[in-house]
């Protein structure tokens, strides 16, 4: 049945399986956090020494927004979480940073465009109005 699925992505069909493994194989799941994210990659930390091992992650928003969509495309509820756990990394000026690392956060710039381009086509493929709502 997984197989099949890559099936209607035809001569591309390799490269989404490709981008799929590379995903999955990205996914965590930390206590901090409300559900999977996909972190850009496991080995990569802004926190190396962290006091609590599970933040040793970074959130790339710009690239998690990207997951996100690639989740959606066959994947409706790592994409949610994935798109909410970005979402929630907002900071206190109501921005959501660029990146985001076991607290620490970017406070000088952002990627909103991406975001609200990956929810509209969330919203497009599955008709969900609650992530629209927040």
């Amino acid at each position: 049945a997984e197989l099949q699925r890559y099936e209607a992505y035809g001569s591309l069909a390799d490269v989404k399986q490709a981008m799929q493994c590379v995903l999955m194989g990205n996914l965590i799941w930390t206590p901090a956090e409300l559900g999977p994210i996909a972190p850009v990659s496991r080995g990569w930390s802004f926190q190396p020494r962290a006091v609590i091992p599970d933040l040793q992650y970074v959130l790339f928003n710009w690239d998690a927004f990207f997951a996100s969509f690639m989740f959606s495309l066959d994947r409706r509820a790592l994409a949610y979480s994935n798109f909410m756990q970005v979402v929630r990394t907002k900071t206190a000026r109501g921005f959501i940073p660029n990146f985001a690392s076991a607290g620490s956060k970017s406070q000088d710039r952002s990627q909103p465009p991406i975001g609200a381009q990956v929810l509209l086509n969330m919203y497009h493929k599955h008709g969900d109005k609650w992530p629209v709502a927040l």
